[in-house]
């Protein structure tokens, strides 16, 4: 796997529906990275425009793909790391995919729960963020800087396409990498395309000047047809 720089590939995800007594469908899938990738790819934002890629892997030192857990956690495993060095205090990593095969332009709400691995701390402002939009997520360069083209918000304030689950970090000051499950309590309000696509997106965003790394196991999504 190798990194574009401002581009992210995306694969549709493997999901099913749900009828509901109302009449409605409703849809789930669900991702273990123990399994693979799942059709999930990841993408970094909130970076100068200009970098070649040997730059944003060095001075960045951006990482990314399937890895092993760290030792220690049980049970054993491999995830989706993504990893950075938040040089300038503003550097979102992300993993991004294609929900295919829902019902055409329905809005929906969109729940999802996500359970991941990391080192960092409570105190460190890194924050969770999962969101659904009907477009294509994508980087597009911005007044010198790659911003995504979703409505995120910034840092620890959530967008119209987005809901913060908090900061990555436990309460802890040891630094030990830690299994956490965070879910969204409202869900995010989000239309599906006229091809019957909708896309999700998982990530951090940090103002935390040092290095952010995540291991993602587990990524379950829920769509109910509102109506």
């Amino acid at each position: 796997m190798r990194l574009l720089l401002g581009i992210a590939w995306v694969i549709v995800l493997s999901g099913c529906g749900v009828g509901s007594d109302d009449g409605t469908i409703n849809y789930r899938s669900n991702t273990l990275f123990s399994e693979g990738d799942g059709g999930w790819t990841a993408g970094f934002a909130d970076y100068p425009v200009g970098l070649s890629e040997s730059d944003s892997l060095d001075h960045y030192a951006f990482r990314f793909g399937m890895e092993p857990l760290p030792e220690g956690i049980i049970p054993a495993g491999t995830a989706f790391r993504l990893s950075s060095h938040n040089r300038n205090e503003d550097v979102f990593m992300y993993l991004a995919g294609r929900l295919g095969g829902v019902a055409s332009s329905v809005n929906f709400r969109v729940h999802l729960t996500v359970e991941y691995v990391t080192d960092a701390t409570e105190e460190q402002p890194v924050f969770l963020k999962v969101g659904a939009t009907t477009s294509e997520i994508r980087p597009l360069a911005d007044s010198g800087i790659w911003r995504l083209n979703v409505d995120k918000g910034n840092h620890g304030n959530a967008g119209f396409e987005t809901e913060v689950l908090g900061r990555i970090g436990i309460n802890t000051t040891t630094g030990s990498y830690r299994r956490v499950v965070r879910s969204t309590t409202t869900g995010i309000r989000a239309a599906s395309s006229r091809n019957g696509n909708i896309w999700l997106y998982v990530g951090t965003e940090s103002a935390y000047p040092g290095v952010t790394d995540i291991y993602i196991t587990r990524i379950d999504a829920r769509l109910e047809w509102e109506r």
